[in-house]
């Protein structure tokens, strides 16, 4: 069901109690709170056990929860800690990118990514394989349900690439998390093998944009997606339509068709953590630069203005988490990380022992015993 809503705090307000929370203000908001008079479509918050516990213990399958939102209760410095490791750790790669036969989604070419995937075994040598501190997050964002996870981190730039009109608004273009499908191609797979379930923590504000926006399930929203462009295509291209001003028109077109299909939008926050059903399609918006404030009063003329750059890139951790049948999950590489189309691995025993000499996973499917990673 959804309500026109005027006060965000006093609809959330049973939801936060169901949840043990006391306040709906700092930790659990929903995600079209500061936006009055939008669909706000909310449902039993399933598997949630409040602000400083693990979301995704159980999904719930439940189609009316959107979106589900937390964060807080980080160690302290962890959030920069994780940031600066997964900045510092892959740019070596950035500039030297090679074409592979697997590329895990044409959506994020806009983005500069690592990825990891694992068997469930293989999940807990994530934080040696990438070098970085995952412990906590892992903890609080693993599926119990799940046995097979892609983890990848998402640096957006305010000149990243985006999307071709009409969605030039987008950074990452719509998608469904299948990421996995392509190493089990030929073999049934649930849900078409969209991940059960997806966790994003967002590291760092941003000075504007690059909200996520959450949409209906993927085979409806496909249809839609494709009919929004079209419509905007037919409104904007006249026979005198030309440049800047089809841009225009087009992206407010695209606008007013994506106000009908979209069910949620979260602005990144740092150490904000969110979950939804990666069966449902996703985008992320672009990043827009805000100038700093001008000092309102004269200042003397020994002191020169200094304009403080604000933050100019959204930093973000996907773990996308597939619950596949034993068929499947034998296609699946036990312990696998690239950056920049290349092999990532911060230890190079484990380069040793889950790669080959062409630089190619070598374990497939769960871990044996004697090479089983342990827990968080």
């Amino acid at each position: 069901q959804a309500w026109v809503v005027s006060d965000c705090e006093a609809l959330l307000m049973p939801i936060a109690l169901a949840m043990d929370v006391a306040s709906v203000s700092s930790h659990w908001r929903p995600a079209w709170c500061g936006q009055p008079h939008r669909p706000v479509f909310c449902g039993r918050a399933a598997g949630a056990s409040g602000p400083h516990g693990s979301m995704a213990g159980d999904r719930g399958d439940d189609e009316g929860v959107v979106v589900q939102i937390g964060g807080g209760g980080w160690p302290t410095g962890y959030l920069d800690r994780l940031r600066r490791f997964i900045l510092n750790g892959t740019q070596h790669t950035r500039e030297a990118r090679e074409v592979r036969e697997y590329k895990f989604s044409e959506a994020f070419d806009s983005a500069y990514t690592f990825f990891f995937t694992a068997t469930k075994g293989g999940l807990p040598l994530a934080p040696q394989v990438l070098g970085l501190p995952l412990v906590p997050f892992l903890r609080r964002a693993v599926d119990p349900k799940c046995n097979a996870f892609f983890l990848n981190a998402v640096v957006l730039k305010v000149d990243s690439q985006v999307s071709k009109p009409p969605w030039q608004d987008f950074a990452i273009a719509f998608h469904a998390d299948q990421s996995l499908r392509p190493y089990a191609r030929g073999t049934w797979l649930p849900a078409d093998g969209t991940a059960r379930t997806v966790v994003v923590l967002f590291l760092n504000d941003v000075s504007g944009g690059g909200e996520l926006e959450v949409y209906d399930h993927y085979s409806l929203a496909e249809s839609s997606y494709r009919a929004a462009a079209e419509f905007a295509h037919r409104r904007c291209r006249g026979p005198r339509a030309a440049g800047a001003a089809v841009d225009r028109c087009l992206a407010a077109a695209a606008e007013q068709a994506l106000a009908n299909m979209t069910l949620s939008r979260v602005s990144p926050r740092r150490g904000r953590l969110l979950q939804f059903a990666g069966s449902r399609s996703h985008a992320v918006r672009r990043l827009r630069a805000r100038s700093p404030p001008t000092p309102s009063g004269p200042l003397p003329e020994s002191l020169p203005v200094v304009q403080l750059p604000l933050p100019q890139s959204r930093v973000s951790l996907v773990l996308e988490q597939f619950a596949y049948p034993p068929e499947a999950l034998a296609q699946i590489p036990a312990v696998w990380a690239e950056s920049g189309g290349r092999p990532y691995f911060a230890e190079p025993a484990l380069r040793e022992l889950f790669a080959d000499a062409a630089g190619r996973p070598r374990v497939f499917g769960e871990l044996p015993e004697s090479l089983l990673g342990g827990g968080f």
